[in-house]
């Protein structure tokens, strides 16, 4: 097992409703999220992927948010980014989330008139990824990019209230730094 965890993930963008109200502005992951610190003494000091984490994070001036992260096997990880402290990824108060897994495969996704809702992107000259946007298929999904690189597959997640051609565009932005 080799040391991988990345700190120059990139820029989350994300949304909700109760932006509306509220300015929203730039904020490193850092100084928003509450329990960064516990978050990072909680990651492994080995891995098969890369742990990414965000850098920096949109969110409206007073939000609070909490970051969980949880392991089903040594082969993956999840850090979900959190309204409530005692949230642990549950939809109701998970703002998105960042996921890893070894040497997964990703999931295409289809509507119910079983057309294909997941498209092939490109996010830099060397990588290729999956937008899925957001649905309702039995259960609400949020919009995800998927990117697979060496053994590891990616996801992040995210609750974005724009239309599916901004929400694309906002989550390949996480790629303009991303190395």
């Amino acid at each position: 097992m080799i040391k991988n965890i990345s700190l120059a993930f990139s820029v989350i963008l994300f949304s909700t409703s109760s932006f509306a109200t509220e300015q929203v502005i730039w904020q490193t992951t850092e100084k928003v999220v509450i329990n960064y610190q516990a978050l990072l003494q909680q990651l492994p000091k080995t891995s098969k992927i890369k742990i990414f984490i965000p850098t920096a994070i949109l969110s409206n001036k007073n939000q609070k948010i909490y970051a969980h992260f949880s392991r089903n096997t040594d082969n993956d990880y999840k850090i979900s980014f959190d309204t409530m402290p005692d949230c642990h990824g549950a939809k109701y108060c998970q703002l998105g989330s960042v996921q890893g897994q070894y040497k997964a495969n990703p999931e295409i996704y289809y509507n119910s008139q079983n057309q294909r809702i997941t498209q092939a992107v490109i996010l830099n000259a060397n990588l290729r990824g999956y937008f899925t946007p957001a649905h309702a298929m039995g259960d609400f999904w949020p919009s995800q990019l998927v990117w697979r690189q060496g053994d590891g597959l990616y996801t992040v997640a995210w609750k974005i209230n724009e239309a599916n051609t901004q929400t694309q565009k906002t989550l390949m932005k996480l790629f303009v730094s991303f190395k």
